[in-house]
């Protein structure tokens, strides 16, 4: 007959099955993470100048005088100049893992410092002002986070002319799936 009463049959959640009962299968999706890439660049943050010309100075350039071959005097200078910003300017590998939000302004970097900041002293001190300080900074942050994206959206989706540059736009957002 197409009739179904057995209440012996349940799910493994516990939950019987019935003709009453509305069934339902859960299918878990794994999300597809994205591959983190390693950048290679020069850290000039901590490089002092005067030293580096001192540096440069120090190096013997007499020595280009006597060489005969132009790939010799390049190799010699490039290998020169290189050997001072190794010292001054060291190579740095970083991980990054997504690309920088293009509605992240200087002015919202500043104030996320200064929230992770006053985050870390609330953490080591655990008083009542940090804890205050700390959460009017994270509001003022999270305003303003708010703030830029309606201002990033409203700016570049109304001065799209057509649907392409909109869903790149969103796409180039994370607002939906590439």
């Amino acid at each position: 007959n197409g009739v179904i009463d057995a209440p012996s049959i349940t799910t493994s959640r516990g939950v019987k099955i019935t003709d009453h009962k509305l069934v339902y299968c859960e299918i878990k999706c794994k999300k597809e993470k994205k591959v983190a890439k390693m950048v290679k660049y020069r850290c000039f943050s901590k490089c002092n100048i005067e030293e580096a010309v001192r540096d440069i100075s120090n190096v013997d350039w007499d020595t280009v005088l006597q060489m005969q071959d132009a790939d010799e005097i390049e190799e010699f200078i490039t290998e020169n100049v290189t050997r001072v910003f190794d010292k001054q300017a060291p190579i740095v590998c970083k991980r990054v893992t997504r690309k920088i939000s293009p509605r992240m302004n200087a002015d919202l970097r500043t104030l996320i410092k200064a929230k992770n900041k006053e985050r870390s002293q609330y953490l080591k001190t655990r008083t009542i002002y940090d804890w205050n300080k700390y959460k009017n900074i994270r509001n003022l942050v999270n305003n303003m986070v708010r703030n830029t994206k309606k201002e990033f959206f409203s700016e570049n989706l109304a001065t799209t002319k057509n649907t392409k540059e909109f869903w790149k736009t969103l796409k180039s957002c994370d607002v939906v799936p590439k």
